[in-house]
């Protein structure tokens, strides 16, 4: 993972998760060809968070089955 500020995020297409409120502060996603970024909806123009796809397909796999939450002692609320 990395954290830039880099012009690649500029053309990216973005959008935010289904889960997320109109007016929210929330995170936007935006894929390229080889990694996936991730940045601040309330701040678009600053840094991003960047993962190569595999890592990012192996995170959501973890989010979907639910690990995170046992590791977190959390439970997500929808």
């Amino acid at each position: 993972m990395s954290m830039t500020a880099d012009s690649r995020a500029a053309t990216l297409a973005w959008r935010k998760s289904s889960f997320s409120i109109p007016q929210g502060a929330c995170v936007e996603v935006g894929s390229a060809a080889d990694s996936v970024a991730v940045r601040d909806s309330v701040a678009p123009a600053g840094p991003t968070l960047r993962w190569s796809s595999s890592a990012w397909r192996a995170f959501t796999a973890a989010i979907r089955a639910r690990v995170l939450d046992v590791a977190l002692d959390h439970t997500l609320v929808r």
